[in-house]
């Protein structure tokens, strides 16, 4: 099987559709061809090889970066590598990347699976219901991301969840300090993670545990507010901004926490917000036990005094309190720690990916082919794509690809 996997991020950038783009690209069977943005040094913006074969990367000049033009720039690339590559099924990572699905759709009949996970649904919600609507699948990464996609039009029939997975690491409790230490992992750009609720809580954290402290992984715009927050509260000398670093740091430092804590939350007014949350399951992996928010989408990736603690992720008192009891249970600690590794154990990437795989393939299977359409539904298609035109069942102002950031 040949398939197109359209993404709008891939490695060597980090985060969470970076890593599954990689994955995907790494064990799905056949003949795959990537399209993406580039990534930032020259060296890394080059059109390449991946490591495995039968893989290539193509990628698109993405100045501004993330912005409207380079999703545009994107969109564009992808319809005609499509068209020469002549895949047997596409698989769209992004919302924004719906109309090269469409438009080939179309004009190849080819099937498309539609990856959706959370706040892009909301974010362009005119694209989001043209992704799900028109995909002949749709992969959301939780239950939440089901609904979402339910939300914006998508028939039951076609979703499936699957949820994201991990590298399993070899080790785990091997080297944890002898500082009783807290560490989140994530971006610092979205306020919805709960980094402002965890400054408010560590004074009392550090009121019953003196020595706590608190490694804050992740880079982004926020992170000037909240390390001058963390001045303002008298807590600077016990957290640590690390800022971003390699997976291999990154697994260190995991390795050397006690407890792993982020208070995701849901967002206000129509935002949606974290997906599922794979970096408890990372945590997990490395036998840490979680502090997680109650929220829709972390409620599946932590399992309430299984392999965590959920918590109101608005509420300091109680995420102060939870903290302290987690650090002070060691008995409380290793057993949840131990749900953590069973739990990550059961999501590797490679049976992730073979059950994407076996999406991919049912889709090709059960599509009605159809002949390449008239010069009429190509221009009409094209106009789609840069955004001219909506889409006949949507509602929206149909601008398509300008509505990227």
């Amino acid at each position: 099987m040949r398939t197109l996997l359209v993404s709008p991020v891939f490695p060597p950038a980090h985060g969470g559709i970076e890593t599954l783009a990689g994955h995907l690209a790494d064990h799905i069977p056949g003949d795959v061809l990537v399209v993406t943005l580039a990534a930032e040094t020259p060296a890394e913006q080059a059109d390449a090889a991946w490591p495995t074969p039968g893989r290539r990367v193509l990628r698109v000049r993405n100045v501004p970066k993330g912005g409207r033009r380079s999703i545009l720039r994107l969109n564009l690339r992808a319809l005609a590598s499509g068209l020469r590559y002549r895949p047997d099924a596409i698989l769209v990572l992004h919302v924004k990347l719906a109309p090269v699905a469409f438009a080939l759709g179309r004009l190849l009949g080819v099937p498309s699976v539609q990856y959706v996970h959370a706040k892009e649904m909301r974010e362009v919600p005119g694209l989001a219901r043209l992704a799900v609507r028109s995909a002949d699948a749709i992969i959301g990464v939780s239950s939440y991301s089901a609904d979402l996609a339910r939300e914006a039009g998508a028939p039951p029939s076609r979703i499936q969840i699957i949820h994201n997975g991990i590298v399993l690491p070899s080790t785990c409790n091997a080297r944890r300090s002898q500082t009783p230490t807290l560490i989140t992992v994530s971006r610092l750009e979205d306020r919805y993670k709960g980094h402002d609720v965890m400054l408010e809580a560590m004074p009392a954290i550090r009121r019953r545990v003196p020595e706590v402290r608190w490694m804050v992984v992740g880079d982004g715009d926020l992170r000037p507010e909240l390390e001058r927050r963390a001045q303002e509260t008298g807590v600077a000398d016990c957290v640590t901004f690390v800022g971003e670093v390699a997976d291999t740091e990154r697994d260190e430092l995991l390795d050397h926490a006690w407890a792993y804590i982020m208070l995701s939350r849901q967002p206000p007014g129509w935002q949606a917000g974290e997906g599922f949350g794979i970096a408890y399951i990372e945590a997990g992996a490395h036998g840490l036990p979680t502090i997680a928010g109650r929220a829709p989408g972390v409620t599946e990736a932590v399992q309430h005094d299984v392999t965590g603690l959920l918590v109101d992720p608005l509420d300091a008192r109680e995420v102060a309190a939870t903290a302290v009891r987690l650090l002070r249970d060691e008995a409380l600690a290793r057993r949840l720690g131990a749900g953590g590794r069973t739990r990550a154990e059961q999501l590797q990437w490679p049976e992730v990916v073979s059950r994407v795989h076996d999406v991919l393939e049912h889709s090709v299977r059960s599509h009605a082919r159809h002949r390449p359409r008239s010069g009429v539904g190509l221009r009409w298609t094209l106009e789609l794509l840069v955004g001219a035109r909506p889409h006949p069942h949507d509602s929206s102002d149909g601008r398509g690809a300008e509505h990227g950031r």
